[in-house]
């Protein structure tokens, strides 16, 4: 054979071998030979099909993926309207600083039995609650045209659930929730008025208006 041919085909060899061993590399570093996700892509946050942000959220021992509502429309709208509420669902309310109060919630509109819990700006257990579902607007409770002006028959019939003390945060979940979790002695304790469920305050508050 031609030396030269010999050389090159000496290279091919060489140049396929390298090749081979760079993909063997690259698959066994990602595990499955895909590439990994970049790292704003990984850390993306989870938005629920409402277009609200995820806080995950541990209650009681159990993480519930809570949809994050920090705005007056968004705050009042609430779990209005939904069918149902998943397991390990939920909404949280967040109210910013000068809001802090006493607030009251209503089961307007909800189509779903929901339970409550009200924090303070500790985030510490106020008071909580299953909120049973009630009877729809009436006929003869028509949605006022203008709120300032005229009464709003169903949303005054409708019970008044209160934080009893100035609240920050509140947590809504599936209800039947809270006596599940109370079914346990140890995690009864924890769901008790008076004690702190962790949220990242500092995070939540920055999105509060």
């Amino acid at each position: 054979m031609d030396p030269r041919k010999l050389t090159l085909f000496a290279a091919l060899l060489v140049l396929c071998a390298g090749l081979i061993t760079y993909l063997a590399v690259a698959q066994q570093e990602t595990g499955t030979g895909v590439v990994p996700p970049k790292q704003d892509e990984k850390d993306k946050p989870e938005i629920s099909e409402a277009g609200h942000p995820i806080e995950r959220v541990m209650v009681g021992g159990k993480e519930f993926r809570l949809e994050v509502v920090s705005n007056d429309i968004t705050r009042f709208k609430g779990l209005s309207d939904r069918k149902e509420i998943a397991e390990d669902g939920g909404m949280l309310f967040v109210f910013p600083r000068h809001k802090v109060q006493i607030h009251e919630f209503v089961m307007r509109d909800c189509l779903t039995d929901i339970d409550i819990i009200f924090l303070d700006q500790k985030m510490r257990i106020t008071a909580s609650y299953n909120m049973p579902v009630e009877e729809p607007r009436r006929v003869d409770e028509p949605e006022p045209i203008d709120p300032r002006r005229q009464r709003d028959l169903y949303a005054e019939r409708l019970k008044k659930y209160s934080s009893r003390f100035p609240n920050q945060y509140v947590i809504e979940l599936k209800g039947g929730t809270i006596a599940k979790l109370r079914e346990d002695p140890e995690i009864a304790k924890q769901l008790d008025n008076g004690q702190v469920i962790k949220l990242d305050t500092q995070k939540l508050l920055r999105k509060a208006r």
